[in-house]
């Protein structure tokens, strides 16, 4: 969750990833006091003019002490203080003239060379995704977060480009009363179907752990799992009025032999109508070999139908703030954010998310 900045304050001395001022002492800083992401010097020329400087001082002193002494170890270590000296004295005396930025770390700034021209929606979430801090994970973690990153910036590109796929979102209420018929097939869970609940779970845990390992770690996920996604949790949900569909696959044709082939579930949502007149979309994946084929429109046209029916005039959710690749999609989608939530969820473990809603 973003916090407010000190009135004045440039965003160009705010962290990126939580918004707090960069304070400075006798150096510039090399992470966030608030959240620890990982600070850069930029542009990095300038850093250089700041070495050369340092070095400049410090043969200077060497050669003063020099004068006063011929001890070797007096003058390495007077030459070792005056560059340490000079070399965080030229950062901050540019960092203070605003010429030297402090950006946060990026997965891969490989692909800093790809932006995104418009101040729409995708251009800010991609700004988002950039500012995301990735110095502290392992090295399979950062791998995973890189390629996240790259396949953001070419969702954000294909959606900017696929205007009569995003006239065909927009225009689902208006036809046929929103009732368009899905492309892929659900089925709805009953709170009595044991076994249903246990496949239910194990596919949720399945598709979970491969997407948010990378955006809140191993170890809060597990227990995010644990908590919400568990046989036990589920069965309470559907009590308290949540529905859970399996994401089913268009039909598939008869095998030669005359038999239908078992198609396993691809995904699965669920969705829970509040007392305040608005549908909660709470759980929206498809597995890692589905994505890009088009059913999340067709789980969306679903959503729409079950607001409709329910008496729903709008749809909410919460996203977290790193989720970048299910930011896009959102507001792709015509979800707009109207605030933050941070939610404690025990041991040690909290929640941060975006707050978005979609007008019927």
């Amino acid at each position: 969750m973003h916090k407010a900045t000190n009135a004045g304050t440039s965003t160009d001395r705010c962290c990126r990833k939580c918004g707090t001022p960069v304070g400075l002492s006798w150096h510039v800083p090399a992470s966030c006091k608030e959240c620890g992401a990982s600070f850069d010097a930029r542009p990095q020329w300038l850093v250089t003019i700041a070495f050369l400087l340092a070095t400049t001082f410090a043969v200077g002193i060497m050669a003063l002490t020099r004068r006063l002494t011929d001890a070797p170890a007096l003058l390495v270590g007077a030459g070792l203080i005056a560059g340490f000296i000079g070399f965080n004295a030229a950062e901050l005396a540019m960092f203070h003239m605003g010429l030297l930025r402090l950006i946060n770390v990026n997965a891969d700034d490989s692909l800093d060379d790809v932006e995104l021209q418009s101040e729409d929606a995708l251009a800010r979430a991609e700004r988002e995704a950039r500012a995301k801090n990735y110095a502290g994970a392992d090295k399979r973690t950062r791998a995973v977060q890189a390629r996240q990153l790259r396949q953001s910036i070419e969702l954000a590109r294909s959606l900017r480009t696929g205007e009569e796929e995003r006239g065909a979102i927009a225009g689902m209420s208006a036809r046929k009363g929103g009732t368009a018929r899905p492309r892929c097939r659900f089925k709805r869970l009953a709170g009595d179907d044991d076994r249903g609940i246990r496949a239910m779970s194990a596919l949720a845990t399945r598709i979970v752990r491969g997407h948010f390992d990378p955006i809140v770690g191993p170890e809060q996920n597990d227990y995010m799992i644990a908590r919400f996604q568990s046989p036990e949790a589920i069965a309470t949900q559907i009590e308290e009025g949540y529905e859970y569909y399996f994401v089913f696959p268009p039909r598939e044709p008869q095998a030669a032999d005359g038999r239908r082939r078992k198609v396993r579930p691809i995904g699965f949502l669920a969705v829970r109508a509040q007392g305040d007149g608005s549908l909660y979309l709470s759980k929206f994946y498809l597995t890692k070999e589905e994505r890009g084929k088009g059913y999340a429109h067709s789980m969306f046209g679903l959503v729409l139908q079950r607001a409709r029916k329910l008496g729903c005039d709008r749809v909410t959710l919460n996203v977290n703030r790193n989720n970048y690749q299910a930011i896009l999609a959102y507001e792709h989608l015509g979800f707009e954010r109207t605030g933050t939530r941070r939610t404690d969820i025990g041991s040690g473990f909290v929640m941060d998310d975006y707050v978005y809603e979609l007008i019927l």
